[in-house]
């Protein structure tokens, strides 16, 4: 299977421009749409076997959501202030609300990937996306604590656990695709730029965030 990006960088940066000027016009009302376009240039110009990717979400969908998001987070967090204020805790309610949106964060962005995924055809055939964004959100949150707990030892096991989660629920058509990724094959790299990291201000991790990316599409 042959795969080919065709797209020019200049024609995104032209359809970035516009996109910028019109957010800023909007007060980034325009972000959804914006997104969109990019979206859709990119597919586009994605070959596989002769045959380019087709997006056809659309903007309006994505402020639909957005707002949904919004106006669903609000609620709940005016619910969790109104029954700290009625318990008498003070500092309960912060604290709720920082977990309830350290939470949502995550659960959202499995919906926003399901989303995206749903809206791409090759050859007519249509992509989709299975599994749950609450099994998602405890996965993630699962990784962030023993990252946490190792200090930042396993963080290149959990970027490629995390791939693997997303491309291993993703089907095109009736064919589910599989992640093939090994968790350990990032240790030595991850380890040495993590050691270089304060003496390099960060400057290491960008080797290893090149050789993420080219493992990750591999």
């Amino acid at each position: 299977m042959k795969i080919a990006y065709n797209g020019r960088t200049g024609t995104l940066y032209g359809i970035w421009f516009i996109n910028l000027i019109l957010q800023i016009l909007t007060l980034f009302l325009y972000r959804p749409w914006a997104k969109t376009k990019i979206r859709k240039y990119i597919y586009r110009n994605i070959e596989i076997d002769g045959d380019n990717l087709e997006y056809f979400g659309s903007g309006l969908e994505l402020f639909k959501g957005f707002s949904k998001f919004i106006i669903i987070l609000f609620i709940l967090s005016a619910g969790i202030a109104v029954i700290a204020l009625f318990l008498g805790v003070s500092s309960l309610d912060e604290i709720l609300i920082s977990i309830f949106i350290f939470l949502s964060i995550y659960y959202s962005q499995y919906l926003a990937i399901k989303y995206r995924i749903s809206r791409i055809r090759w050859r007519g055939i249509r992509s989709g996306m299975v599994g749950s964004a609450t099994d998602y959100m405890f996965f993630r949150v699962k990784r962030v604590f023993i990252n946490i707990i190792t200090l930042g030892l396993f963080v290149s096991r959990s970027h490629i656990l995390n791939r693997a989660y997303i491309v291993n629920n993703v089907e095109i058509g009736t064919t589910r695709l599989r992640f093939q990724g090994d968790p350990k094959v990032l240790d030595n790299i991850h380890g040495i730029t993590w050691i270089l990291a304060i003496p390099t201000l960060m400057l290491s991790r960008f080797w290893y965030k090149a050789a993420l990316k080219n493992y990750l599409w591999q």
